[in-house]
């Protein structure tokens, strides 16, 4: 996989991530329980919000648990970083593209663009099919 697809999978889910801090889902425990997200995604991408200033930790909680919070500087990326993924349209990863479509939803003012944005991701595929059949 190139440079490229690579850093926008992990913008999508960074960007996912921080929805989800902003929605009260603020551990990676919570993260895997309530969106199916591994730890292993979960506290990179925590990292690299907090490395952002996006998310900051809140104060401990019972053994330790360290819980995050978004920061104002994370609201405004949350509402403007969608917008940069859908524009740039589905990845052909289908988890990275169905994630990019809930954050449309998540603001509240992308729902005609997450349906589009879906139907193109569920085409890309029988594009690609196509492309097989002609090699062949």
């Amino acid at each position: 996989m190139s440079a490229t697809g690579d850093r926008r999978r992990r913008s999508d889910l960074d960007l996912f991530v921080l929805a989800l801090v902003a929605d009260g889902v603020s551990t990676p425990y919570r993260m895997q329980i309530d969106a199916g997200l591994s730890p292993g995604a979960t506290i990179p991408a925590l990292r690299r919000l907090l490395a952002s200033g996006w998310v900051a930790h809140s104060k401990p909680g019972p053994r330790g648990r360290m819980e995050h919070r978004i920061t104002s500087a994370g609201w405004r990326h949350l509402k403007d970083g969608w917008q940069k993924l859908i524009g740039n349209g589905p990845s052909g990863d289908f988890d990275a593209d169905l994630r990019v479509a809930l954050l449309s939803l998540f603001t509240g003012r992308g729902h005609t663009k997450a349906i589009d944005f879906l139907r193109a991701s569920a085409a890309r595929p029988k594009e690609l099919q196509s492309v097989f059949r002609r090699v062949k």
